[in-house]
């Protein structure tokens, strides 16, 4: 970049100058989106990343939006790493969270079973919750905005966003004219996705309660698989009444959410929440026109350790810790998300082979952590398909569910707490049951202090365990309050988790696995991945989940963290490249991967 058109008003020709050294510095690695509203890209800069680089018109840019944004820790919102001006642009850079938006896993899967459709719920609650706290609405809560990635939910696409709080319509309206130059967006009424957007967005002041609206109306879209729009609106009120589909706990909160007028509906996100968890404890939902105090207390206090910030740091090259509310979300046919949003980065590795190559995994690969380098059925029905002969699982009786329950088993587990309190850690499920398959079991996570009282307590939701192989996988959890132990236990399955049948996961081999030590604790895990087997999963994946994993001299697993990469084609490779930092004292280190 060499010159410019016209000046940036405030910046002197030097600062453009800098402004321009800055954004040549970063190397495009794809273009995402490119229309009228500006460019987005993926981009990384020297061996930082990979972010996002949104370029918006700067007429149009609502700095306001940004500005608060950039003060949030909040996980479920970007982490903004810097902004800049350009002679045309207004430029955001943020971390990349890499998985499917909402829209198309529905579309794809169709509804979503009522756990895993709370779930992103509650995560999407936890973003709004912290924006509110910010003074901003979204208002364009829709499925569209909504990604799915390794920690849950994630809230994106800012471009509605007002700031709102305590303004009035009109100094709202001021405020957006001296951020943005101009009186274009504060001019603007936000309108935001037809169906999602709260009805006062098209006529009146929108405020954060419209943003309930939409959290409402998208709840019951994920649980309907139906557009509330004006095409399928009946539809989707007629597949809300169906018991069959909807537990009327839920039904009840998605109706109150969604109410035509503002002060009908929950008059805040925490108490929407608060409402999702009491109708998925089979408590019912409020339906009174205000919580109890002490609901609302209660909604406060549970929300606030998410809310909690801390330093940031840098994690697999993106700004900003990652403290997860791992309430996992899959992407399974019919029912739920299945392996494509897992928090975990999972290996299934067959239970049954040699116990040296299997507590390895025999498609991961290790070395010594000091090398810097280089080191070297019955139950169901067959049908044919493109990929060969599947088995098509059977309805699972009560019996099978207790047998489920009873056949899955935590064989190993490890976790270290890093700085910022937040517990890094890795476990192994086994199934070892011959004929039932598990999908998203459940992992509860516990921290207590020295005590023994509770620090926190975190459910985490994984993908499908086939009979007779192992789920590895390796995470994030905890709320910032550093624990003293943390325990593991797994959940009962429901009916609709447990299967009778066969199958076997994607697999996958790790190539020429490397550890790069720097100075300041840094590693760097390298290598490659190749596509060995294709498995049973319902949808083909689009990446790779890696795992890595740090052990002791005992065999013991001490950390686990993460990355991901796409999907190579069957017999093909992919490389990697995994940075992890704050690391424990550890003897060798592995990758274990999945498809995503």
């Amino acid at each position: 970049m060499t010159g410019y058109r016209r000046r940036i008003p405030g910046l002197n020709s030097e600062q453009v100058m800098h402004a321009m050294g800055i954004d040549d510095a970063y190397r495009v690695q794809r273009v995402l989106v490119r229309n009228a509203n500006g460019v987005t890209e993926l981009v990384t800069i020297e061996d930082a990343g990979p972010f996002v680089r949104k370029k918006m018109p700067l007429q149009s840019a609502n700095r306001a939006v940004w500005a608060a944004l950039a003060g949030s820790a909040c996980p479920r919102l970007p982490q903004v790493a810097a902004t800049y001006e350009m002679p045309d642009w207004f430029v955001v850079v943020y971390d990349y969270v890499p998985g499917e938006s909402l829209a198309n896993a529905v579309e794809r899967a169709g509804a979503l079973g009522a756990v895993i459709a709370a779930q992103v719920a509650q995560d999407v609650c936890e973003a709004l919750s912290a924006l509110h706290t910010l003074h901003v609405a979204h208002l364009d809560i829709a499925p569209a905005n909504i990604i799915l990635a390794a920690d849950g939910a994630h809230l994106v696409d800012f471009g509605n966003a007002r700031v709102l709080g305590s303004l009035d319509a009109a100094s709202a309206g001021a405020a957006d004219k001296a951020a943005t130059g101009s009186g274009a967006a504060g001019a603007s009424r936000p309108k935001g996705t037809w169906g999602f957007a709260a009805p006062e967005q098209y006529f009146y002041k929108a405020d954060e309660r419209s943003d309930i609206f939409a959290a409402g109306r998208l709840l019951g879209y994920m649980l309907t698989g139906i557009q509330p729009d004006d095409e399928n609106i009946e539809e989707f009120e007629a597949a809300l009444l169906d018991e069959d589909r909807v537990p009327v706990a839920l039904r009840a909160v998605v109706e109150r959410a969604s109410r035509f007028e503002p002060s009908a509906r929950y008059q805040s996100v925490d108490e929407l929440s608060l409402a999702i968890f009491r109708a998925l404890q089979g408590d019912g939902a409020d339906t009174a026109a205000d919580n109890t105090a002490a609901d609302k207390d209660n909604a406060v206090q549970r929300d606030e350790g998410r809310r909690q910030s801390g330093p940031k740091q840098q994690v697999d090259g993106r700004r900003g810790s990652r403290p997860a509310q791992i309430a996992l979300v899959v992407l399974a046919c019919a029912t739920a998300l299945m392996s494509l949003t897992v928090c975990a980065k999972v290996l299934m590795g067959r239970k049954g082979e040699d116990q040296q190559a299997a507590g390895q995994q025999a498609t991961s690969q290790q070395v010594p952590g000091d090398v810097l380098g280089v080191s070297d059925s019955d139950g169901g029905v067959q049908l044919d398909d493109d990929n060969g002969s599947n088995t098509v699982p059977a309805r699972a009786t009560a019996s099978d569910i207790e047998r489920a329950y009873q056949s899955l088993k935590i064989s190993e587990s490890g976790w270290h707490v890093d700085s910022n309190g937040y517990v890094d850690y890795a476990l192994t499920i086994q199934n070892t049951s011959e004929d039932l398959i598990v999908e998203y079991p459940e992992v509860i996570i516990t921290g207590r202090a020295a005590d023994g009282s509770v620090v926190f307590s975190k459910s985490q939701v994984m993908g499908v365990v086939y009979p007779g192989y192992d789920l590895t996988f390796a995470c994030m959890t905890g709320d910032g309050t550093a624990p003293a132990t943390v325990e593991f236990a797994l959940g009962k399955p429901q009916d609709y988790q447990v299967s009778v049948g066969t199958g076997h996961p994607t697999e996958y081999k790790v190539h020429d696995l490397s550890v790069r030590k720097d100075g300041a604790g840094k590693l760097t895990v390298s290598g490659e991945v190749e596509k060995t087997v294709e498995g049973d999963e319902w949808l083909d994946s689009q990446s790779v989940w890696l795992s890595v994993i740090l052990r002791d001299d005992q065999g013991q697993i001490v950390y686990g963290w993460n990355g991901f990469v796409e999907s190579p084609g069957l017999g093909e490779q992919m490389p990697f490249s995994i940075a992890v930092y704050s690391v424990p004292d550890y003897a060798t280190v592995e990758v274990v991967p999945i498809a995503q």
